[in-house]
């Protein structure tokens, strides 16, 4: 599975958030969340998928293809 970087920023563009916005609410390093977004959504752990998900009030799985 991989992580739908679209899907993330899409959501973000709804809350006129910014990545930097994204990785605050979530308590990680912006440089971290932009390798994995800009990745192609290939590097990241299930914790961190949660977290996104927690932070954009969204369900984890909408974040997965």
């Amino acid at each position: 599975m991989e992580l739908n970087t679209e899907k993330i920023k899409t959501e973000l563009k709804k809350r006129d958030w910014s990545v930097y916005r994204l990785a605050k609410e979530m308590g990680m390093a912006n440089q971290t969340l932009y390798k994995i977004l800009n990745d192609g959504g290939n590097n990241y752990t299930l914790a961190t998928v949660q977290r996104i998900a927690n932070a954009l009030g969204v369900p984890p799985k909408e974040l997965l293809e």
